[in-house]
């Protein structure tokens, strides 16, 4: 599956997974996930939480999350991506907000919400999905959980400059880029820059790319009849050296391990 940054919500999205390890990113949509079984590590905001069996978490639009859990046959995760667009009841309601604490315990969580979750999931999948049924279903589960959730208003200037740099990075990073081209879009010092990002991120600017660039190869390794070499000049590498010593030193295997295990 090629990672989410590479998706532009127009639409409802839905999965079913039992393994989800994602970079930090952020969309302008709405995205619940629901813990079937087993357990997953989120980060919203740089700030960790551990969900178990049960639970939920509920990401506001534009705002930096990342998965990661270890691939088990255990672990069961379900989850829907709303777009939130000026037309939807949900716009004015999550529109430059987001939740104090964005986890629902299970206790909190409608009795009616994981079958209906399943249900846009099945909906999704089918050749001929029925868009007027899922749209319903996934706005009935968000209002239900917006129901618990304590909202407040998102810090419009630095929330800004971090949604505007993760969304340049998204869209820039196959190709060459630094955070002095950052920050000059955005108009904004590149030391000011570099600090808001690592604090928001949990690390540095480079990382933080090479980590996308890494995770997109990754994709291109288990999904296309590229070499490695191709693979390395797609996900933004100019030398095959410097790609193959970045993949190692992130996932500890070359390359071509890693599409021989896949």
């Amino acid at each position: 599956m090629i990672p989410f940054y590479e998706n532009k919500f127009g639409a409802i999205f839905a999965a079913h997974s039992t393994s989800l390890i994602f970079p930090a990113h952020l969309h302008n949509a709405m995205e619940c996930i629901y813990v079937v079984s087993g357990e997953i590590e989120i980060t919203i905001e740089n700030i960790s939480y551990h969900l178990k069996r049960g639970e939920m978490a509920v990401v506001f639009p534009n705002v930096v999350h990342s998965y990661y859990s270890n691939e088990s046959e255990e672990n069961c995760y379900e989850l829907f991506i709303y777009p939130n667009q000026a037309k939807s009841k949900i716009y004015g309601i999550v529109q430059d907000k987001k939740p104090i604490y964005p986890i629902l315990l299970s206790t909190q969580i409608h009795h009616d919400i994981p079958n209906q979750i399943h249900e846009i999931i099945d909906l999704y999948r089918c050749e001929k999905p029925n868009h007027l049924l899922m749209d319903t279903l996934a706005q009935l589960v968000l209002i239900r959980t917006l129901d618990e959730l304590e909202l407040i208003k998102q810090n419009a200037t630095s929330e800004n400059i971090i949604g505007g740099a993760v969304m340049y990075i998204a869209e820039n990073f196959k190709s060459s880029i630094s955070l002095e081209k950052i920050a000059k879009y955005l108009g904004i010092s590149k030391y000011y820059l570099s600090r808001m990002l690592k604090d928001a991120l949990g690390m540095g600017v480079c990382t933080y790319i090479n980590n996308l660039r890494i995770d997109y190869a990754k994709a291109l390794l288990t999904t296309t009849s590229l070499t490695v070499s191709e693979v390395a000049m797609e996900s933004g590498y100019d030398s095959l050296r410097s790609f193959n010593r970045c993949f190692k030193k992130i996932t500890s295997v070359s390359p071509k391990e890693y599409r021989n295990k896949s």
